[in-house]
């Protein structure tokens, strides 16, 4: 074997390594399986602060909460709508 052929070789399994390796973690993320993607990392218990108390809504946040609940409330119509037709 000559200096080219051993490196054509190598070449060779490095890249089907790395081209089954970018293929495998495609279809893992692909298909959902668990591991497909690297856990979060559990924040630690003292940076977490409680949930703030619900402030009372005036006549201008209410309006814009019923706004943002009419959009949301349209776009799940229109998903539900899309996967009904599909």
């Amino acid at each position: 074997m000559n200096a080219n052929q051993i490196i054509k070789l190598v070449v060779r399994i490095v890249m089907r390594k790395a081209i089954n390796g970018g293929i495998n973690a495609g279809m893992r993320k692909v298909s959902g399986a668990r591991g497909a993607q690297p856990a979060p990392r559990p924040q630690p218990q003292h940076t977490q602060a409680p949930p703030a108390p619900q402030a009372e809504l005036g006549p201008n946040d209410s309006k814009i909460q019923r706004k943002l609940a009419a959009k949301r409330a349209a776009r799940a119509a229109k998903a539900a709508a899309r996967t009904n037709t599909g």
